[in-house]
């Protein structure tokens, strides 16, 4: 309005003129405010399918795809397709897992054919007899051999624990898997709890693997890993791995150990943060001890199977490849120690 305008008019008119000029809507401070506020988070519009397993020590084979398989097993998967109402959650804890294609596909059901009035069970009765899951939500959801399993000899920490749990609103779990005194192998066990916050929607999974008393090697691994996800945006890894030797005669870590670690590190920038960390410690590349062991990089890359990214923690690991198998099937297997592995997605339909 014009300034000549304004101070002819009374201050009563002067509004009138205000609103008629503004088409009635007079703008305020709060009715601003409100408009540029954020819409509100909903977790019905984030769909995830996130996973980490965690073991003590993890035999491996390439054949050509890889078969890990764990001592001291422990998984918490969460799953949320967007618009579902309910979330679902799958949480392990088992002295031993040889894979889902195994445990679940062949051997399970499927290793011998099924005969007249034979059920797969019938045909093939092996269930991992360490094995504890809890599936939620429970009933059809479940699906058969997906449903919750106890193991078949105690197992409630005087010895082995092996037990596992999903929130009751099934936004997270958790599972252990501790062994003691197994294959030569005093004390060998991880754990991994994780959890989605519904109020924003973000990931966070901890596992955690240790495992002491290697003869001829280390006294004790430990490692640790987090993954923080938060929807549509790339993880970021936390991860501490410590070795401990009592021993200088038998590796390069003496008796005041080593560890590498790294805080809220992009998953695109892990695999370097971690090289130029240990690019410090000459003996990181060669073999320790007699057992042959190496330090092995964090692993950063699709999963074979759904392309879903993976990330592998630093491990110590050693290569049990047989020379008359070099260019075959079968030719690179081995074990790593207190490994841990996640994989996952977290998506806003937003963002879509």
């Amino acid at each position: 309005m014009p300034k000549s305008l304004r101070s002819s008019l009374v201050p009563g008119l002067a509004v009138a003129a205000t609103l008629a000029l503004t088409g009635g809507v007079l703008a305020t401070p709060a009715a601003a405010a409100e408009t540029a506020k954020k819409p509100k988070f909903d977790i019905n519009q984030i769909g995830y399918n996130q996973a980490m397993r965690s073991g003590a020590i993890e035999w491996y084979a390439e054949i050509p795809r890889q078969l890990p398989q764990n001592l001291g097993y422990a998984r918490v998967a969460l799953v949320k397709d967007i618009q579902e109402q309910s979330p679902r959650c799958i949480a392990d804890g088992a002295g031993y897992w040889l894979d889902d294609i195994l445990e679940e596909g062949v051997l399970k059901g499927g290793a011998a054919p099924i005969g007249e009035g034979q059920t797969a069970t019938d045909a093939s009765p092996y269930d991992n007899p360490t094995i504890h899951r809890e599936f939620r939500p429970a009933g059809e959801a479940a699906g058969g051999a997906s449903s919750d399993r106890k193991p078949q000899f105690p197992a409630n920490g005087n010895g082995p624990l092996w037990t596992s749990k999903c929130n009751p609103d099934f936004f997270g779990g958790s599972g252990t898997g501790d062994t003691i005194n197994a294959s030569g192998v005093r004390i060998a066990g991880s754990s991994v709890t994780s959890q989605v916050d519904p109020a924003t929607g973000i990931y966070t999974s901890t596992g955690r693997a240790y495992i002491t008393g290697i003869n001829g090697a280390f006294d004790t691994i430990t490692s640790l890993m987090q993954v923080t996800h938060v929807p549509s945006q790339e993880p970021k890894v936390t991860y501490r791995m410590s070795f401990f030797d009592s021993s200088a005669s038998n590796s390069a870590f003496a008796s005041d150990g080593v560890t590498f670690f790294g805080s809220a590190v992009p998953a695109s920038e892990l695999v370097d943060q971690f090289n130029s960390q240990s690019a410090s410690f000459s003996q990181s590349a060669s073999a320790l001890g007699p057992a042959g062991l190496q330090i092995l990089s964090p692993q950063v890359y699709a999963d074979q199977d759904n392309g879903l990214t993976t990330i592998t923690a630093p491990a110590a690991a050693g290569n049990l490849g047989f020379a008359a198998r070099a260019g075959t099937i079968g030719q690179n297997f081995g074990a790593r120690f207190a490994t841990i592995t996640w994989w996952g997605d977290n998506v806003n339909a937003d963002a879509l």
